[in-house]
């Protein structure tokens, strides 16, 4: 099968910040998140230029906010009728999505940054490092030397300015840098707008990696050839 190679873009004022942040220790013991402060108008944010670059220290308790938030309207209701198993399951990727500082030491922790504040984020897995999901999610791993990508997220009061594009041609380039000769992800299938972003840009779907974590709940594999 032929695969579309991936060629960097350029479509809207984006400053990449490369330079090597600090990481704090892993803390597992916080869960519980605080909500970040309202963001700004979207008249107000499309005037500032988005950085993009490594998240400092500092910001890990916003990233899980911003991921929360972005990830929130995907996540059944509490009184939906779910089975025990499946409550369970997704309380687990909920903890998951959150818990930003157990990935830390073996990925890096990217965000879209404007005026101070975190607008997105996603968690770039370098060749070899391997793709960690909740122990309970039954899966197949990537070939170890792809580069992969997971948790992307943008804020919805951030969202229609491409900043998930930019988050995604970040960690093809850092990609690249490594060497990967593929990089590969997953998404819920219920996350129409991101597989649509994912197909323009030129990724297939790899049904092959394709994950099955509840009755009723595929995510689905995609994977670029760079």
């Amino acid at each position: 099968m032929r695969h579309t190679r991936w060629r960097p873009q350029s479509t809207s004022p984006v400053v990449i910040d490369r330079s090597s942040c600090a990481r704090a220790p892993l803390d597992t013991s916080r869960h519980r998140i605080a909500r970040t402060a309202p963001l700004p108008s979207r008249r107000y944010i499309r005037e500032m230029a988005v950085m993009i670059r490594e998240a400092r220290a500092g910001e890990f308790d916003e990233v899980a906010a911003v991921l929360q938030a972005a990830y929130e309207e995907h996540m059944p209701s509490a009184d939906a009728p779910l089975s025990d198993r499946e409550r369970a399951g997704w309380a687990g990727y909920g903890a998951d999505i959150i818990d930003v500082r157990s990935r830390l030491d073996h990925t890096e922790l990217i965000v879209a940054e404007e005026d101070g504040r975190v607008l997105g984020a996603v968690t770039f897995y370098p060749p070899h490092s391997g793709v960690h999901y909740p122990t309970e999610v039954d899966h197949q791993d990537f070939p170890p030397e792809w580069a992969a990508f997971r948790l992307l997220g943008v804020h919805p009061d951030a969202r229609g300015r491409g900043l998930g594009r930019k988050l995604t041609e970040e960690c093809l380039r850092r990609a690249a840098e490594h060497g990967a000769p593929v990089v590969g992800l997953h998404t819920l299938s219920r996350m129409e707008t991101a597989g649509k972003m994912y197909v323009r840009m030129g990724w297939v779907r790899a049904p092959e990696w394709d994950i099955h974590p509840l009755p009723n709940l595929r995510v689905e594999a995609y994977r670029l050839d760079l």
